[in-house]
């Protein structure tokens, strides 16, 4: 797209008037960047960056919170069969606490009941 461009009446009609119409067209893109470049502190890309140690959870909201425990979760839990990110799921929303350890501990009871009394 042109960063400038005239437009002017039919030549056939300059006869009859000498009025020239012009129109400019400009990048917003173009703009930001010259704002941008001539003053970056009103201008700049903001960031807003947060210690994940200074953040008070009881100011959380209810879905920020489930995000971040469901975030936890999968990281944790990475590279885990199905079942057993199920019954961390199952065992968090009962308000118990769950390790690692004991979830291992229960896919295997499930998978080899035998071997696990033994």
């Amino acid at each position: 797209m042109p960063s400038h461009r005239n437009v002017s009446t039919d030549p056939e009609d300059a006869h009859k008037s000498s009025t020239t119409y012009s129109c400019s067209e400009y990048s917003d893109t173009l703009l930001l960047a010259v704002l941008k470049a001539n003053n970056p502190d009103k201008f700049r890309d903001r960031i807003e960056q947060v210690n994940i140690q200074d953040i008070d959870i009881d100011k959380l909201s209810p879905e920020i919170l489930d995000k971040l425990a469901e975030h936890l979760i999968n990281k944790a839990m990475a590279g885990k069969p199905p079942e057993m990110v199920e019954e961390a799921r199952k065992r968090i929303e009962a308000g118990e606490t769950v390790t690692i350890e004991e979830l291992e501990r229960h896919q295997l009871e499930r998978v080899n009941p035998l071997e696990s009394k033994a």
